[in-house]
């Protein structure tokens, strides 16, 4: 590997640091040049501002084809609900700052360019459509739409171990089991026989 990619990579490095820890309009290049303690400071340059490292940050760090599931395993809502859960609450435990730069962007969305935004749109449409489909298909019930989208992504993407009132670690397969079991028994999810399902995913 040479030098100007070790830099590109120590640089994204100290981009997802700092945006995980300051938030993206409280940091500055400045900021991420010094975390990166880079010798080679133009760099930087190369990735078009700030707007252009977080959507490099998003392009290496979070691994969106994991999440967004092939069309042909989209039969069965509940086994693509539970595929989607494992995959974020995995990488959130995994990679804490990129969900840190996820749940910012959550909470305080703003125009980042258009990468961006199709990442954080791309999972949200994940989830609403298992959501529509699981409900069309009478696995799922509920009321509103958006309501159990919210409940859904806060449940999957916003839990963070230092909220736990005991010092108690828990383990990431822990985590992965009881929040798919807490999203499935507030959706009152019900298995059926998929002869019943008149409907199939095109």
């Amino acid at each position: 590997m040479n030098k100007n990619v070790n830099s590109k990579l120590q640089l994204l490095e100290a981009a997802k640091r700092v945006f995980a820890r300051k938030g993206f309009e409280r940091t500055t290049l400045v900021d991420i040049i010094k975390e990166a303690r880079l010798q080679n400071k133009l760099v930087v340059y190369q990735f078009n501002g700030k707007d252009g490292l977080m959507s490099a940050v998003l392009q290496t760090y979070l691994p969106l084809d994991k999440i967004i599931w092939r069309k042909e395993f989209q039969e069965d809502p509940i086994v693509w609900i539970k595929h989607i859960i494992y995959e974020v609450v995995l990488l959130r435990e995994r990679d804490p700052e990129i969900l840190s730069i996820l749940q910012s962007e959550i909470m305080y969305p703003s125009n980042r360019g258009d990468l961006v935004n199709f990442y954080i749109s791309s999972i949200w449409k994940e989830f609403r459509d298992v959501l529509d489909l699981g409900k069309t298909r009478g696995y799922f019930k509920f009321g509103c739409l958006e309501l159990a989208l919210a409940f859904v992504i806060s449940s999957t993407f916003m839990y963070k171990q230092e909220f736990q009132t005991s010092t108690k670690i828990i383990s990431s397969d822990v985590i992965i089991e009881e929040t798919i079991t807490l999203v499935l028994n507030a959706l009152d999810c019900k298995t059926r026989d998929k002869s019943l399902d008149s409907q199939r995913v095109v």
